[in-house]
């Protein structure tokens, strides 16, 4: 079986941000993928045993910037991908990058956006609820940063969700 790498990303845009990659960087990367035939599929698939070239692309906080320029490219390609959200901060914007030097606001995708990844059969999963440093808060408070997304995404999607990307 051959290894499935993963590939991670967080904004796909145009701006100076550290954390984005630019929609034409990240449409090369596509095509580059498409190209060597690689087929995107889910952390379910993962201990299928196929010899294909596969690949995971996810997304760490759900920046609001991905429906509108990395789902488009995703679809062109016939690609699939996951998405980790900060549940208490949908439809906010990356707080937690507030304090490093050249912030730059990215606002986050809504609930309205999450439903739209969804039906584009795209994935979601966890970045827990706060986007906390995990190593800085207590065991309790631990729990409930894993534990709450997990409340959330059944009451608001009726899904569950079964995928975590540690902050940080």
């Amino acid at each position: 079986m051959r290894p499935t790498p993963i590939l991670m990303y967080h904004s796909i845009n145009d701006d100076k941000n550290p954390l984005s990659v630019s929609k034409s960087n990240f449409e090369k990367q596509m095509l580059y993928l498409y190209k060597n035939k690689y087929e995107t599929i889910n952390f379910e698939k993962l201990s299928e045993n196929i010899d294909k070239k596969r690949i995971i692309i996810t997304f760490d906080d759900g920046y609001k910037n991905l429906i509108e320029n990395a789902l488009p490219i995703l679809k062109k390609f016939n690609f699939t991908a996951v998405c980790f959200f900060v549940s208490n901060h949908i439809g906010k914007y990356n707080f937690w990058d507030e304090k490093k030097k050249n912030f730059s606001k990215l606002n986050l995708m809504s609930l309205k956006d999450i439903k739209n990844w969804l039906s584009n059969d795209m994935s979601v999963g966890s970045h827990t609820s706060d986007h906390y440093n995990l190593r800085n808060i207590s065991e309790n408070e631990k729990i409930k940063q894993i534990y709450e997304p997990k409340l959330f995404f059944k009451k608001n999607f009726n899904i569950s969700i079964d995928y975590f990307s540690y902050p940080f």
